[in-house]
């Protein structure tokens, strides 16, 4: 079941004072403790963070702020905070048009994208998950996945990664709506893709 916005609101924040409270007890290192309640504050900001109204050619749906946003004819691009991460989360929603040259349809787009080529060593993809967006019928699936920060380098990072996908049909063509950031930033940045994907609403 999920809870209203405003109550979750409200439990990040009697969380934060409790953790406050207790801090001084904990056998956490102070540093530790810090970065935690750094975190927690960022999430708390993410889940209050005001938000804009987009509208496109295809659709609307409320976009953050504070994020930097890249229009295009078919759809948007996303690119959030995270000055200290290796990679800042990102969200883009595409439109596919009938008779694009990429995909024929959705069910297309799925098999490319979910189970098409060769899975890298590590990588994990879940199932194929039904739910309703916009009161349509959708699909969806996530991969935990890497990359290697910075590319090309002779000592790169290995990041793990974290990639949400819905695939919306919709008249003669279909919207993916996508989110991806480092793992360990998921759930941290997770309230501004669904509430991008609660207020999201195909145009005529």
């Amino acid at each position: 079941m999920r809870l209203p916005r405003r109550l979750i609101s409200v439990l990040d924040w009697l969380l934060a004072a409790t953790i406050l409270v207790f801090a001084g007890l904990s056998p956490v290192p102070a540093n530790a403790q810090m970065k935690f309640l750094k975190d927690l504050k960022k999430g708390i900001q993410e889940r209050t963070s005001p938000d804009a109204v987009f509208v496109g050619k295809h659709f609307r749906c409320l976009v953050p702020k504070k994020w930097e946003l890249k229009k295009s004819e078919d759809g948007l691009f996303l690119a959030g905070p995270g000055k200290d991460a290796l990679l800042p989360p990102k969200i883009a929603v595409d439109y596919y048009g009938a008779g694009n040259p990429s995909f024929k349809d959705a069910d297309d787009y799925l098999q490319t994208n979910r189970d098409g080529g060769i899975p890298l060593k590590d990588e994990k993809t879940g199932p194929i998950e039904k739910m309703r967006v916009a009161q349509l019928p959708a699909k969806g699936f996530f991969r935990d996945t890497f990359e290697y920060i910075p590319p090309n380098s002779l000592h790169p990072v290995k990041v793990p990664v974290r990639e949400e996908y819905i695939v919306l049909p919709y008249g003669d063509g279909f919207f993916v709506l996508v989110y991806s950031t480092q793992a360990s930033s998921y759930r941290l940045y997770y309230p501004v893709f669904q509430r991008l994907v609660d207020s999201f609403h195909p145009l005529p």
